[in-house]
Order: structure tokens, then sequence, then C-alpha cells
């Protein structure tokens, strides 16, 4: 299970997370939607240890993470796909692949798991060899999940993986995330397109200014007035 329990965080001075509390069991997909500057990328910062909370604990089937290092989190099983991809642009996309697996004790495995990215995104074996920065953003994206996934990890967070993408595109990428899922791999989807990470998620959690106002079944969120009018209306 990961979980953030009553998890305060501050930035710049000033507090961006309050008491924040939620859970994401594993083989689960929960989506965790809001207005830009609600807190949703700042959680997904402090579970990978790039900022540490000021309160609370971020804990990885009851054990406390927040004390280390994002290295270290990455080798307990945890991935973020970051927002805006920042793949490596002057590195292949095989070389791209292969720093995702460089955490791994068992990197001889590299060209079975680079196979399953393949499967997953056929359009990236056929740029194998090509500059990752000379990809189209959608691929891009792409190789952002795979390279992620090549750290094996148990937990996915994916931030905003949507963003500024075809909508042909975007299909690939859900169909992919629930392929992920159905391998067993719990996803963390902070997703501006709320309607669609409701439909994609099992449950979901609502921030606003740092605080979890809502969560439930994905299902009950949709049918709350009060997040549709705020969320859903667009």
């Amino acid at each position: 299970m990961l979980a953030l329990d009553r998890v305060t965080a501050v930035y710049t001075g000033r507090a961006v997370l309050h008491e924040v509390s939620l859970r994401v069991a594993p083989g689960e997909i929960v989506a965790m939607i809001g207005a830009n500057g609600s807190g949703k990328s700042t959680t997904l910062k402090v579970i990978t240890g790039g900022l540490r909370p000021v309160g609370g604990q971020v804990l990885l089937d009851g054990e406390p993470l927040e004390a280390l290092a994002p290295e270290a989190v990455v080798g307990r099983g945890i991935a973020l796909v970051p927002e805006g991809r920042r793949v490596f642009p002057r590195l292949t996309v095989v070389e791209n692949l292969r720093i995702g697996a460089y955490s791994r004790a068992d990197r001889n495995r590299y060209r079975e798991d680079a196979a399953r990215v393949f499967e997953l995104f056929p359009v990236l074996a056929q740029r194998a060899r090509q500059e990752a920065g000379t990809l189209s953003g959608g691929e891009q994206q792409m190789l952002a999940i795979g390279r992620a996934l090549m750290a094996r990890p148990r937990w996915l967070l994916l931030d905003e993986p949507s963003l500024g993408l075809a909508p042909k595109v975007i299909d690939v990428v859900w169909d992919a995330i629930q392929k992920i899922n159905a391998d067993g791999l719990a996803v963390l989807l902070v997703e501006q397109k709320a309607f669609a990470a409701l439909q994609l998620a099992a449950r979901a959690y609502v921030l606003e200014n740092g605080r979890i106002v809502a969560e439930g079944p994905s299902a009950t969120l949709a049918a709350d007035p009060r997040v549709k009018q705020a969320y859903l209306s667009f």
C-alpha cells in the first residue's frame, strides 16, 4: 500500500499541502483531479522525494519514505512520469530506455522489458535509434512512460500525461495505462482532463488549495453536483 498520512508541505515559504491523506492499493488506478495550483504535482513530488514534508508521513507497505532520496524511492518500486515529458533529447529512444533501468540489479533483463515497451508503443520500435528530441510530443510522452516502466515499478505516478497531446495520441496513452494496470501495476494519475481520469480510475481524490475536499469511487464523484460543476462542465 502506498499512502500519505496527513502530509503537510511547504514550498518557497508557503504551505502548499495541508494534511493530505490518500492511499493507492496494489493493482489500483487512483486519480487526483483539481485546478492548476491545487497541489496535485506537489503531492507527487513529496511521494518521490523531490520535496520533503514538514508534517505527516509517506508510507510504502507501512515503511516511511519521506527521508529517502529520489533514487532510493525508485529502488523501492515507485516511478514518476513528470509533467512535460523531460526525455533526454540528445539520446536515442533505446538509450533513454536504458537510463530508466539504471537502478535495477537485474539489468540483463533489459531486452525483455524494452520489448514490452515496444509492444505498448509500436511507434517507438520504429524510432529506436532516433534521438528523443526529434520525436513528436506524443512520441516523447510514450517514451517517458516507457522509460519509467523500465524500472519495473510497482506504483507508477503520472503527472498530466495527456497535456498537449492530440486526441488520437491520448487514446493510445489511456490504452497503455489500462494494459499496464492489467499486468498488476498500480497507477496514481494526476490529470487535468477530469472526466477522462474518472473514467479510467476506480477511485479519485479532489484537491483544492492543497487540501483534499472530496474522495471516493470515481462514479460517485462524477455524479456529485459540486464536482461536475467545478471540473466536469467543460
